[in-house]
């Protein structure tokens, strides 16, 4: 059992920081093997050398399938993806890749039935403590969503772009000069507008799949408070973090790259204009806005994680100029409301973040989401749009124009993996 013990740990620093910085800790007061015992964790050197081949050879052959996949040659991934999860039973990461190489190999049903049998009882959980259980089961459920509740791609016919406004009312004052090479042609997910809580949480939520909301914020204050020159006028003087658009996520997850502060009227006057990018994408402890938006009470309650002071630890007021944007990452459920601008987003299905998610997002603008990723979600977000971001979708988004608005997480759904899956028929595999 040592080895799997050795497993079980390497999940935990993975996934819990507090942990993975108190065992950092105890190495460097030389009492690591004390603090693993203390936590429950029994294994010699010998183990955690055995461990790291076998999770090597897992990641090998996993790597292959992957590879395989990404070529179209899904018999051959399928054959591999199959001997891993058979060599490496324990690992939930072999579950989530041949799930999608079966629904690839178009074994819908057998996919959903392979994640249907995962329970906490499971070998690839069953080593896990309670919190990196969910968490793998957490990110499961975003590729049982995506197989058993694929978004409805062309449901929504192509949008007729409006001509965005030069600087007039309806631009709050900010540049709505855009390229029209860079709209989208295609619009992925859905735009309702009028839609009940019920309604959001059955067709959306409970399904892990995306949706652009309209009318959920039309009587914010912000709509005259984040106007250009109000927002100066107030918050000129201000001290604001900005970074390099390309660093913002990166900085964000390590926290350890510099950040250049400056008021926030010179980085409107001067950075927002600059060749290469800046971004302000800072939580509520830049410009005081708290009292100029309110979360929309489609999300509130208890159906999300986040109670009221982790929501408020992870809600970002966001200022960028044109081709600025967040390049690809994940977290737990979010919405984004926009107020002022045009901003284009993509959203990758389960494992295409290996192929296309590290390509730069100016690349993505000018090539086809059908073509590069025949699985990717692409659209169009407007001003006054609140889009939902389901939990644990790697997604990124490019700015049009100008963009000011809030983004914010509300955390996971408690049993979203149950839920998917008890939603699934033999009618709709």
């Amino acid at each position: 059992m040592s080895v799997e013990a050795a497993r079980a740990f390497h999940e935990k620093v993975v996934t819990d920081d507090v942990f993975r910085d108190r065992f950092r800790e105890s190495e460097s007061r030389g009492e690591a093997r004390e603090f693993l015992l203390q936590a429950g964790f029994d294994f010699s050197a010998q183990h955690w050398q055995r461990f790291q081949d076998d999770l090597e050879a897992e990641h090998e052959e996993l790597g292959q399938a992957l590879a395989l996949l990404h070529e179209g040659r899904t018999e051959e991934a399928e054959r591999i993806a199959r001997e891993a999860r058979r060599r490496f039973p324990q690992s939930w990461q072999v579950v989530d890749i041949l799930a999608v190489t079966l629904d690839r190999a178009g074994k819908r049903r057998e996919a959903i039935e392979l994640l249907r049998d995962v329970t906490p009882d499971d070998p690839c959980l069953a080593l896990l403590a309670a919190q990196q259980q969910r968490r793998a089961l957490d990110l499961l459920a975003m590729t049982a969503g995506y197989i058993a509740f694929p978004p409805r791609r062309g449901s929504q016919p192509q949008r007729a772009w409006e001509v965005a406004y030069n600087d007039g009312e309806n631009g709050g004052g900010w540049s709505m000069a855009t390229d029209p090479s860079e709209w989208p042609q295609r619009h992925h997910v859905d735009v309702r507008s009028g839609i009940s809580r019920r309604e959001f949480l059955e067709e959306y939520v409970y399904r892990n799949r995306p949706v652009v909301l309209a009318g959920l914020v039309d009587d914010w204050p912000a709509w005259q408070t984040w106007r250009r020159e109000d927002l100066l006028r107030r918050h000129g003087e201000t001290p604001i973090e900005v970074h390099r658009s390309a660093d913002v996520i990166e900085y964000m997850q390590r926290g350890d790259r510099p950040v250049q502060c400056i008021p926030l009227a010179e980085y409107v006057a001067t950075e927002m204009q600059a060749q290469e990018p800046q971004y302000l994408f800072k939580s509520l402890a830049g410009p005081r806005v708290e009292g100029e938006f309110s979360e929309p009470r489609i999300f509130a309650g208890e159906t999300f994680s986040f109670a009221e002071a982790e929501r408020q630890e992870r809600t970002f007021f966001y200022l960028g100029c044109k081709a600025s944007g967040l390049s690809f990452h994940q977290h737990s459920a979010a919405w984004n409301a926009l107020i002022f601008g045009y901003k284009r987003w993509f959203l990758l299905p389960p494992l295409d973040i290996h192929f296309h998610g590290q390509k730069p997002l100016a690349e993505w603008m000018h090539t086809s989401a059908d073509t590069e990723s025949p699985g990717a979600v692409e659209f169009l977000q407007r001003p006054g749009e609140v889009v939902f971001v389901p939990q644990f979708w790697y997604h990124a988004t490019y700015n049009l124009t100008d963009c000011v608005g809030i983004a914010r997480e509300v955390g996971t759904v408690d049993g979203l993996f149950a839920k998917l899956l008890s939603a699934t028929s033999d009618a709709s595999v």
